[in-house]
């Protein structure tokens, strides 16, 4: 599998593992061969994703870039948190319809799970 198969938009549906994220708010992510762009829940960003050497390897070119939109609680918190866990993006992969992106960083690390939107 490569990035190029993760083409089209997909919406947050957990952005801590075992835990829902609510309807009311819409985190997604769209690829666009190496361009990434979305909503956080309350603004847009967008940034480049490239592929590692290794299969399944996928790091952010460079920090996002974003609207500065002020957002209510708990938005704001939420997309806080997604937008963190995304700069430190690390590997991706496809199980059962389901985009999973691996992050991590000196302190933690975690996944961030999606559906096809």
């Amino acid at each position: 599998m490569s990035v190029d198969d993760l083409q089209g938009e997909w919406r947050l549906i957990e952005l801590t593992a075992g835990k829902p994220v609510s309807d009311a708010i819409t985190v997604n992510i769209r690829f666009d061969r190496t361009r990434i762009s979305g909503s956080s829940g309350c603004n847009r960003y967008m940034g480049l994703a490239m592929p590692g050497k290794a299969p399944g390897e996928i790091r952010l070119s460079g920090p996002l870039g974003l609207t500065m939109m002020a957002c209510p609680p708990p938005t704001d918190e939420i997309e806080r948190d997604y937008l963190s866990k995304l700069q430190n993006l690390q590997r991706f992969s496809v199980l059962g319809g389901r985009l999973i992106l691996s992050w991590g960083n000196e302190k933690e690390q975690g996944i961030l799970v999606f559906e096809k939107d």
